[in-house]
């Protein structure tokens, strides 16, 4: 088996990688592997929105290595015309012996578009590095390994396809994985090389959606396994994460009763509900089959509707071939209407709901209640929960985990399933997107059972998920006949000598995002501080309010964030009022909110459009007094602070949410807890500054730089600190691009 680093670090990867792999791999992207008629293959295609060619020579990693130290990389180059051969000889490239001359170089030129530079990097230490590297290297001609680059093996092989024989029996194996939204894929041959690495056979192979042949390998088929059954010993659980780049997904959230009315309008529309009730529960079974082996299962139903999922799930599973037990809380005889109706078509025993009845099963369905609970689980339901929480089972939740309350995203009462998957229907509900209902709910998968699209026009949804269908179009990218002056130029003020970083992090934010220009106002006594720190950032001095006012009537200085290390005082409140006063676009943070503690209708009276507000909980408690606690949820608070302000307000937190004075909120599920971090929170706010700088509206800036800061947060990983963040910009906006012209 793999050595205990590898392991180790491939289970932390995990948590990172899981949801993506999700929504690529299973979602999005065709495997094939079209080469393996010999033990040692040279490329893997990967046919998906591009077409990718992989080149395996171990010798790549081997000068990666030398070129650059315990930093190695991985790159996927575009396949268009030819083989990656002519691709490089179109470049003035050459191949010398097992490594490709100059191979940065032309990965790092390659533009970052559609179908072009994919890249994966992982850090490991030196002596750890050269240790691993030389293990599976020998292991080489023992066993079969061929791989694209020893640090794949850290982004845990979630997501793999086999080839067998005439027999039946594997004759390879390949892995995929996405760590960090970015693709790597490793090639094990000969069946005792892919047992040795799987830890077993998978048994029974489904055939992909390729119709399952391979030209080059007409005794093989191709397909996807979901789990790497040698690193899932523990429960290792992806929780609710960040969402792929490449994982397309619709953004609107609708409540409890917009879910309801989504039912009654496809109803209206000639979708009967049972038909609804049948495409759910089919749905839902195709997911689980999508992400596990057949294995024992017991189908928890409810007496309601969400029941009636659970009985058609479990007569699909068991059409499938899985053992499946179900056990009912309640009489067959109490349940109506299409419960009742879906009930009959089950085959099966019923057994009754108690802790036991999850025996021995590998994976139970939570089918007990829906978003629509009201009330807090008690009696059977109650013990049965707590029972599987206790578990090391792995546990499906239908719509929303029982217990858990669809609207408020909070258990109710002391008890609430702990899911490892809920699937959900048409569109999320506030309880999957808020804290701490997203790390109950685990992997969240929205499927299709028939309602229209167009029951949205009829709901007029306000709650988004932040992701970039919600601003995509609206995003700044520069014109090619453009220049730096037509991207607005931004200003971050700062503050007195002793405390200039703020600031300056907040315009490394805004230049990386790509205002064209940025400049940081400072104080007369810290120019020297700052001029010194800065380079193609200018410094602009000035001497007060009535300074700072002076500066802002140029008006190509469109964009202004006041607050970070200005201090607490009427200083700042002056300055706050020249900032809003000057017509520039206005974000006000830390300082810039707390010198207005003790009179925010004073603030609320200056503020106008455009101008964003980023409180994290203490100062929006400061600033808006008792709306959090008198609040249902952080999207409610955030929502009455918006009107309050008659601007854009973005409540910080592990579900940041962002409110228009519109009506409309979005809220952030992306951000890696490695955002508690000093100076986190000044980088974001001169993010939003740059993107106002360049014509963005205010709500749609704050989401994108709230998404952007979440994705640029995650790519990093552990170990972050506020100045990384700018610097992880660049290739997530490469990300984003691609992916939007996708």
């Amino acid at each position: 088996m793999l050595d205990d680093i590898l392991c180790k670090r491939a289970e932390e990867a995990c948590l990172n990688a899981w949801p993506a792999i999700k929504e690529v791999f299973y979602d999005d992207w065709l495997i094939r592997f079209a080469a393996g008629q010999t033990r040692r293959t040279n490329s893997v295609n990967v046919i998906g929105p591009g077409r990718f060619a992989v080149d395996t020579k171990i010798g790549h990693c081997e000068q990666l290595y030398r070129a650059y130290g315990q930093r190695a990389y991985f790159r996927i180059l575009p396949m268009r015309d030819g083989n990656l051969d002519s691709r490089l000889a179109e470049r003035g490239y050459r191949k010398e012996g097992e490594t490709l001359t100059l191979f940065m170089d032309f990965a790092r030129e390659t533009p970052a578009e559609p179908g072009c530079v994919v890249e994966l990097h992982e850090e490991l230490p030196t002596r750890e590095w050269r240790q691993a590297h030389t293990r599976l290297s020998g292991r080489t001609q023992a066993e079969g390994f061929v791989l694209n680059d020893v640090l794949n093996l850290l982004a845990i092989p979630s997501a793999f396809a086999a080839v067998r024989d005439e027999t039946g029996a594997i004759a390879s194996v390949a892995f995929g994985a996405i760590h960090a939204g970015m693709v790597c894929l490793q090639w094990v041959v000969t069946a005792e090389a892919a047992r040795v690495f799987a830890g077993h056979d998978p048994g029974p192979f489904r055939l992909g959606g390729a119709g399952g042949r391979i030209g080059c390998l007409p005794s093989g088929c191709c397909g996807e396994f979901p789990r790497h059954p040698s690193l899932f010993r523990d429960r290792v659980r992806p929780g609710a994460l960040s969402l792929s780049l490449s994982g397309g997904m619709n953004s609107e959230v609708l409540s409890v009763q917009q879910s309801y009315d989504a039912d009654r309008y496809a109803a209206a529309h000639g979708v009967p509900t049972l038909t609804l009730m049948e495409n759910a529960g089919a749905g839902a079974a195709r997911e689980i089959a999508r992400r596990w082996l057949p294995r024992k299962t017991v189908v928890l139903c409810g007496p309601g509707n969400n029941g009636g999922d659970g009985f058609v799930i479990a007569r699909h599973l068991k059409a499938m071939g899985w053992s499946v037990r179900l056990a009912l809380l309640g009489d067959v005889a109490a349940l109506k209407g299409d419960a009742a109706a879906m009930a009959q078509k089950w085959d099966g025993p019923v057994e009754t709901i108690a802790p036991d009845v999850l025996g021995d099963a590998a994976l139970v369905v939570d089918a007990l209640f829906g978003a629509g609970l009201s009330r807090p689980l008690s009696g059977a339901a109650k013990a049965v929960v707590k029972r599987l929480n206790a578990a090391a089972t792995e546990v499906v939740a239908i719509d929303v985990p029982s217990g858990l309350h669809g609207d408020l995203g909070k258990a109710l009462g002391d008890c609430c399933i702990d899911a490892d998957l809920t699937i959900t229907f048409f569109r999320k509900k506030p309880a999957h997107v808020l804290m701490p209902g997203r790390m109950l709910c685990g992997y969240v998968a929205v499927i299709g059972i028939g309602i229209p699209d167009t029951a949205l026009s009829s709901i007029r949804p306000n709650i988004f998920e932040n992701t970039p269908s919600l601003w995509g179009k609206a995003f700044p990218w520069p014109d090619p006949m453009g220049h730096k002056y037509g991207r607005g130029h931004a200003v971050a003020v700062s503050g007195p000598a002793h405390a200039t970083g703020a600031a300056r992090l907040a315009a490394r934010g805004a230049l990386r995002v790509g205002a064209g220009l940025v400049s940081v106002a400072s104080p007369q006594d810290a120019v020297i501080v700052n001029a010194a720190a800065l380079t193609a950032i200018m410094v602009k001095p000035f001497d007060g309010a009535a300074g700072l006012a002076s500066l802002l009537e140029d008006k190509r200085l469109n964009a202004v964030v006041i607050g970070p290390g200005c201090s607490v005082g009427q200083a700042t409140r002056d300055m706050v009022a020249a900032v809003l006063g000057s017509g520039a676009a206005a974000v006000l943070d830390a300082d810039a909110l707390t010198s207005f503690s003790q009179r925010p209708a004073t603030l609320f009276g200056q503020l106008r459009e455009p101008a964003v507000l980023t409180p994290h909980e203490g100062e929006f408690a400061r600033i808006f007094p008792g709306v959090l606690a008198q609040s249902s949820t952080r999207i409610e608070a955030a929502g009455v602070a918006a009107a309050m302000a008659h601007c854009t307000v973005l409540l910080k937190g592990p579900d940041s949410v962002i409110a228009g004075a519109d009506g409309r909120a979005a809220v952030c599920t992306n951000a890696p807890p490695w955002l508690a971090t000093a100076g986190a929170g000044d980088v974001l706010a001169g993010m939003i500054t740059g993107l106002l700088a360049q014509g963005m509206q205010s709500f749609e800036a704050t989401a994108a730089a709230a998404w952007l800061h979440g994705e640029a947060a995650r790519i990093f990983g552990p170990g972050l600190i506020a100045e990384d963040l700018p610097e992880q910009l660049p290739a997530v906006l490469a990300s984003l691009k691609g992916v939007l012209q996708n």
